[in-house]
């Protein structure tokens, strides 16, 4: 059995051999595919990283940009809140500029004379009624005097039969001249 045992015995020997030896190229293998696969993983983690950088730069620029453009809008929002109370204020204050005033009425009158002849009636607050009946005798004598709504003030001229109608009133002398009412207190509120 000696002779049966040795030749087991090296049979086992050249088998451990062997096995030692496909161990020993496996890890080879394994340790070779294993840094591959890290250089894989590092080349996707840098691409990743780089991606995402960009990807964070650009939502950063984006709520940059939100940021302004709603800052911006704001600010437009504001002025155009500040220009709207000076526009009321001025409509508000106009029946308050005495003889300003007192030319506005007499040169509407003169205005709508030369359009819809003395054959009209004229539409007053209550409170001008003294200056405005003043002026109409002494511009156009045959025209009706009228109490009634008048936006912030001025007059509102209409025909007898009441087919022509002529405004005049602060409200509507104030909106004719809106671009420039509004580029003038722009130039004066927000410029420089």
């Amino acid at each position: 059995m000696e002779p049966l045992q040795r030749i087991i015995d090296k049979i086992m020997e050249d088998a451990n051999w062997k096995i030692k030896g496909y161990d020993e190229e496996a890890d080879k293998k394994i340790e070779k595919i294993r840094k591959r696969e890290e250089e894989r993983w590092e080349e996707e983690r840098k691409k990743m990283e780089y991606e995402g950088k960009r990807e964070a730069e650009g939502i950063k620029s984006m709520l940059i940009s939100r940021a302004y453009l709603e800052g911006k809008r704001e600010l437009m929002d504001a002025k155009e809140e500040i220009i709207k109370t000076v526009v009321r204020r001025i409509k508000e204050e106009a029946r308050n500029a005495g003889e300003s005033y007192k030319k506005c009425i007499r040169d509407s009158l003169i205005d709508a004379k030369r359009f819809m002849g003395e054959d009209m009636q004229v539409i007053c607050l209550k409170e001008d009624r003294d200056l405005v009946e003043l002026l109409v005798r002494e511009i156009c004598p045959n025209a009706k005097l009228i109490e009634g709504h008048v936006p912030f003030g001025g007059i509102i001229v209409v025909t007898r039969d009441y087919l022509q109608k002529m405004d005049y009133s602060i409200d509507a002398l104030v909106e004719r001249k809106m671009s420039q009412i509004r580029k003038e207190i722009s130039s004066r509120l927000f410029e420089g």
